[in-house]
């Protein structure tokens, strides 16, 4: 008997099959997701370190109308891209067969109804919040000293202070006031607010809450 050992036949490798690619496949989506990428990324970094104190920025309410039809058209336009981002993205490709399943489709309906409406946000949020913020940063300013009535506290993560209006701004939010007690005793109380005005807004420097 022949102890000739036989040779083996080569086990071919196991390939693991390629990832879809998270990018549209059409270049007009892929140059929306750039630009929009581009975008948001100034605000994302305002919003975490807050550079340009957006938090004590009081928008004029004379100026809200005159921003209105603007955001609704560039929410609009973000709306429809966000929407559109997700319809072509690989990833969510419902016409391949991936979502047969009740959950993945019920997954792919909500994306594509979640996404329109964080768009509109978005550029609502750019042309009534941020433009007039970055305007007013390069406009001239003028110092002013300007009276609220205090209407109560609000505590959130995004601004801890008091509520108080004055009929020439938009915004009733003072962030960083530091009072005691409670809303129902401040409430019709006058804070004095120290800062720096422009033709879009004005930033807080400084507030003295005044005696009754």
């Amino acid at each position: 008997m022949s102890n000739a050992s036989h040779p083996r036949t080569p086990v071919p490798a196991v390939k693991k099959p390629p990832r879809a690619p998270w990018w549209p496949r059409e270049w007009p989506a892929r140059v929306f997701a750039v630009v929009s990428f581009l975008v948001c990324v100034p605000f994302i970094v305002e919003f975490t370190f807050r550079p340009l104190r957006s938090e004590h920025f009081l928008r004029l309410a004379a100026n809200e109308e005159a921003y209105g039809p603007y955001a609704v058209l560039v929410g609009i336009g973000f709306a429809a891209g966000f929407g559109w981002f997700i319809w072509k993205a690989p990833t969510f490709a419902h016409n391949e067969g991936r979502f047969d399943a009740t959950s993945g489709q019920v997954g792919f309906a909500f994306f594509l109804i979640a996404a329109p409406l964080i768009g509109f946000w978005v550029g609502w949020t750019i042309v009534t919040l941020w433009v007039p913020l970055l305007q007013h940063q390069f406009a001239a300013k003028k110092d002013v000293a300007v009276p609220f009535e205090i209407t109560g506290f609000v505590s959130d993560d995004f601004c801890w202070g008091v509520r108080a209006v004055h009929p020439s701004f938009y915004d009733d939010r003072l962030c960083g006031v530091d009072l005691s007690g409670s809303a129902a005793e401040r409430r019709g109380s006058t804070i004095l607010v120290f800062g720096r005005q422009s033709p879009y807004g004005l930033t807080i420097d400084q507030y003295r809450v005044e005696p009754r």
